[in-house]
């Protein structure tokens, strides 16, 4: 176009116009944005993704621009994880602790781009696991883990992992043993004889428990007394019986008995050297007219009785119990005779097998001699442990045999009507006798050993007061007989010790 200017100095300036119409400037922009956030173009805030057309004004003298403009909605970033931990322990996750199995879903917070949203699967790992079975015995126990159990039931232990693994949890049942029928045995002790002086009542009698053994697989075993005094208790006169039980884990059962026989006894003679008491308890003679001699030894040292020798006569065995043999005392103690023994005399030897008795325990021993053989006095001698020696003699004169005869030496003193009495019994020295039996006989005296030697004799007349027996100086202490003699030849012996 043409355009005239005018002037006001000059000519008016003419103009041509070429207009060119300039093409608009076109741009894209593809923008996006993540959930929960928005984007803003051209001063517009947009939260949902668009595609649009806008224009851009020039800031400058150009042409204004044509925006094509894409907004689109950008994704999370998706996170699936299993998280598995132990029993017990527990899981972080974000800041926050978790202890349950269970899903958990967070959003990771990014530097650059979106969240990321994480869902997270909590599994617990397997705990190990074990069992075990543990048989034990009724009346015994068994200890897991420091506890002790004594019944059949399922005890559960957690024991710690190491090195991050997880705990392990143990099953343990716990049964009793299964026990077969056994073969159970009990022994209770022999019959036990006690000598008591009569009328003294009731005594106190110690013996052992009775012992029991069992094949049962467990050891439990009950051995209780069911009948009779207790050990140490007091035991009438006559025969008691006392039970035991026993019982063992199988449940097997037995029973067996014993008899405490206390009887009253007299002895005819005694004797105490040092700290043995010696007692002569009866003589019996059978059909045969052999006698049995009983002598029953206290032991009331510590030394245990290794062995006690009671003298045979000259040349002459013992008919019982024979060489060799073992006798079995009537408290069931054992011994190993020697018939005939030759030391410390000529003796039958009755040897403790086992350990002898000693702290106040008596024991009894037997033995038969042929019809010819009557001794009136007995010689016996015990050993205790290491080599202590004891020795007495016992007679006989006094002692029955049998339902009431008495032996010869005893006899020879029925002559006298109303006996032979000596005073004071031990003595001293000064000893009276009581001739009054005699009165106005003429009398031969006699003081004789033990063997039956004499030592002194004299003559004398009986009267009513009591005579002084003059005993010879030399006399060593020991046991003595007087012996009195009337005209017709009729004797009567006593004893009597000299201190």
């Amino acid at each position: 176009m043409r355009d005239t200017v005018p002037s006001s100095t000059a000519c008016d300036t003419i103009i041509f116009y070429f207009l060119n119409q300039l093409p608009l400037p076109f741009r894209t922009f593809n923008l996006s944005f993540c959930p929960g956030d928005s984007v803003k173009f051209n001063g517009n805030v947009y939260y949902q993704p668009t595609n649009f057309t806008d224009t851009l004004q020039s800031s400058g003298f150009g042409c204004d621009t044509i925006a094509f403009v894409n907004i689109s909605l950008l994704q999370n970033v998706l996170v699936s994880d299993t998280l598995r931990f132990c029993p017990g322990k527990s899981v972080v996750i974000a800041g926050q602790t978790y202890t349950q199995p269970g899903i958990v879903q967070v959003t990771l917070p990014a530097a650059t781009g979106c969240d990321t949203l994480a869902t997270y699967h909590l599994e617990w790992l397997p705990a190990p696991t074990r069992s075990e079975t543990i048989t034990f015995c009724p009346g015994s126990s068994v200890t897991i883990n420091g506890q002790s159990y004594t019944q059949p039931g399922t005890v559960l232990v957690t024991i710690p992992g190491t090195g991050g693994g997880c705990d392990t949890v143990i099953s343990y049942t716990l049964s009793y043993v299964n026990l077969p029928p056994s073969n159970l045995t009990i022994n209770c002790p022999n019959t036990i004889n006690v000598a008591s002086t009569p009328g003294a009542g009731p005594v106190a009698v110690n013996f052992a428990a009775a012992t029991a053994s069992s094949n049962c697989a467990c050891d439990d075993m009950d051995v209780s007394q069911t009948s009779g005094p207790a050990s140490g208790g007091l035991f009438p006169v006559g025969n008691t019986q006392v039970c035991f039980k026993a019982e063992d884990a199988c449940g097997s059962e037995k029973t067996c008995c014993f008899t405490v026989t206390v009887r009253e006894e007299a002895p005819c003679d005694t004797k105490i050297s040092g700290c043995l008491v010696y007692e002569l308890l009866s003589i019996t003679a059978n059909a045969d007219k052999e006698r049995t001699y009983t002598i029953r030894v206290t032991n009331n040292c510590n030394n245990k009785l290794t062995y006690t020798a009671i003298e045979l006569p000259s040349g002459v065995s013992a008919v019982a119990p024979v060489n060799l043999s073992t006798y079995n005392s009537p408290d069931g103690n054992d011994y190993a005779v020697r018939n005939p023994n030759f030391s410390p005399f000529y003796s039958i030897r009755f040897k403790s097998i086992g350990d002898g008795i000693s702290n106040g325990e008596s024991d009894v021993f037997s033995y038969t001699l042929p019809a010819q053989s009557q001794p009136t006095f007995i010689n016996i001698v015990s050993r205790l442990e290491p080599q202590i020696f004891l020795s007495a003699h016992l007679n006989t004169f006094n002692c029955p045999i049998g339902t009431g005869n008495r032996d010869a030496a005893q006899q020879l003193s029925q002559g006298a009507a109303q006996g032979l009495e000596l005073f004071p019994n031990p003595t001293d020295g000064m000893l009276f006798a009581d001739l009054s039996s005699w009165q106005n006989q003429p009398l031969d005296l006699r003081v004789l050993d033990a063997r039956g030697a004499v030592l002194q004799q004299w003559s004398t007349q009986g009267g009513s007061d009591a005579q002084a027996i003059p005993l010879a100086d030399q006399l060593a202490a020991g046991m003595y007989f007087l012996e009195v003699r009337d005209q017709a030849g009729r004797r009567e012996l006593a004893r009597f010790v000299l201190n």
